[in-house]
């Protein structure tokens, strides 16, 4: 299909921006990696999920505005769309964005451990009863079943 040089021109520009919005998409999971530690597990099913919509995004952009039609200036905008924002914005985007959060959350963080204090040491007494009764338990196990072996053995011995 041919299109005209105004209309590569205006694709080119789109692919530059989805390349920037795909690179802010990246930055979300950054900041959740931040805030929430990851397993390694996790960070994997992130990343699919970030390449699957990305890839997504960008051809449902070029069947809507180009007929499905990959052209390398596409792929060079959408590549230097997500390299200046990564050169650029996004370490201070990061680094902006977990502050603000952080500060949100610190209130809130305070609050559950005051609520929870008291939930907390009620869990740990319980705890160390249930432990003393345990190491009691298993101690008086111990030697009733030394004796019930050995009237098991006075008895098999007299038959």
């Amino acid at each position: 299909m041919i299109v005209s040089v105004n209309d590569q021109a205006i694709l080119f520009l789109l692919t530059v921006a989805i390349g920037t919005s795909i690179g802010i998409f990246y930055d979300i999971f950054r900041i959740l990696r931040r805030i929430v530690k990851h397993s390694k597990a996790m960070i994997s099913i992130e990343d699919s999920i970030f390449w699957v919509v990305s890839i997504l995004v960008f051809f449902i952009m070029l069947y809507k505005k180009n007929y499905a039609d990959l052209r390398a200036f596409t792929i060079l905008g959408l590549v230097i769309g997500a390299t200046i924002y990564f050169l650029v914005f996004s370490k201070y985007v990061v680094k902006v964005c977990v502050y603000i959060i952080n500060i949100i959350l610190y209130p809130i963080k305070k609050v559950l451990q005051l609520i929870f204090y008291p939930i907390r040491k009620i869990y740990k007494l319980i705890k160390k009863i249930v432990i003393k009764n345990l190491t009691f338990y298993r101690k008086w196990y111990i030697i009733v079943s030394k004796k019930a072996k050995r009237n098991l053995k006075n008895i098999r011995t007299k038959v």
